[in-house]
């Protein structure tokens, strides 16, 4: 069975792992779009005309990372949640004047339960992006709609 660590290790990796893919097949196209139209907008003679359409052209890719952040904290502050219950346990735990064994029997359990927590939550990854994913597909093109 894995260490408490390794479970906490497991589940960083996965998110980045989320994080990166995301930014890959999401963000990056974005902001290519963004970046070529911004470059277009260069060939404007006036210069509120010009701001106008660099404005409009990093909207798309401003939003999708502000939706992306938006969902990561959501997230994360479900994750922490559940730590924070791991603590609060633990704590409850402990005796007025806890013996060193009874200290180090609360810091076991708190570890365990922090690792079930990363396991837990490194299981929702899969469906998060998913989620994440389809919403942005369904921002995109109804953005592309509009043009």
């Amino acid at each position: 069975m894995a260490r408490p660590e390794e479970k906490a290790e497991r589940y960083q990796k996965a998110l980045l792992r989320m994080v990166g893919e995301l930014q890959r097949k999401h963000i990056n196209p974005l902001m290519k779009e963004s970046f070529l139209c911004s470059a277009a907008c260069c060939d404007l003679n006036d210069d509120r005309e010009l701001q106008r359409c660099l404005d409009n052209c990093q909207q798309r890719a401003q939003a999708a990372k502000e939706f992306i952040e938006s969902r990561m904290q959501e997230f994360q502050a479900r994750m922490q949640r559940c730590m924070q219950r791991c603590q609060d346990t633990a704590q409850e735990s402990l005796p007025p004047n806890p013996t060193e064994k009874e200290i180090f029997k609360a810091q076991d359990k708190l570890a365990n339960c922090l690792a079930d927590c990363a396991v837990e939550y490194e299981g929702k990854l899969d469906k998060f992006k998913i989620d994440i994913a389809a919403q942005l597909s369904k921002a995109t093109s109804s953005w592309q709609n509009r043009d």
